[in-house]
């Protein structure tokens, strides 16, 4: 049973990202992450909206986190929720938050959003060379609920997954919840 969950979720997983519109490439013209494919050790996809406050103020910490993680092999992907969002509107977005060294992406169909089992924005799902799940959740602590922001981080969850991740080591969490914006017609996320 769980070689057959693991087989479709690898096919989902595959299927949805080349399915999903890809609006450009990064504006230096290469890939995103690292300097070649064959170098990419982990896919890590942000969900985002650009009507999700939350989601506006993480744009730092992703690309905190994307630069930090490059050279490590983590290629990131930053992926548009909205479902009547155009290329034009998700590249003024992306410019005005600063996501320049990573691809965007807009899931229209939302494949990539069921593929990854995200519900919320932000919300991020790394996935490994098998294009298996290896972590989906949150980026960090920093909001307890909606509403109620922490002062201080205390829990850079994400970042302690990559580095576990890219030492050959399962996520410490693999599985966390997002506070943010609900993602419209996204299932109800099975238990952690």
């Amino acid at each position: 049973m769980t070689r057959s969950v693991t087989a479709f979720c690898l096919t989902a997983a595959i299927a949805a990202l080349s399915s999903c519109h890809p609006v450009r490439e990064t504006e230096s013209g290469g890939s995103g992450g690292v300097g070649s494919p064959a170098k990419t050790r982990l896919t890590a996809m942000f969900f985002v909206q650009r009507d999700c406050p939350i989601s506006n103020r993480y744009a730092p910490e992703i690309q905190r986190v994307c630069a930090a993680y490059a050279a490590g092999g983590v290629r990131c992907r930053l992926v548009y929720v909205d479902q009547q969002l155009t290329d034009a509107e998700a590249l003024q977005h992306a410019r005005e938050y600063g996501h320049r060294a990573y691809p965007v992406v807009v899931d229209r169909g939302a494949r990539l959003v069921r593929a990854a089992g995200v519900t919320i924005t932000p919300e991020v799902a790394v996935f490994d060379a098998k294009w298996e799940v290896a972590y989906r959740g949150r980026i960090d602590d920093s909001y307890v609920s909606w509403g109620t922001r922490r002062r201080v981080v205390g829990d850079r969850t994400l970042r302690n997954a990559l580095d576990a991740l890219l030492a050959g080591r399962p996520a410490p969490q693999p599985r966390t919840r997002a506070v943010g914006c609900y993602i419209a017609g996204a299932s109800a996320r099975p238990a952690l």
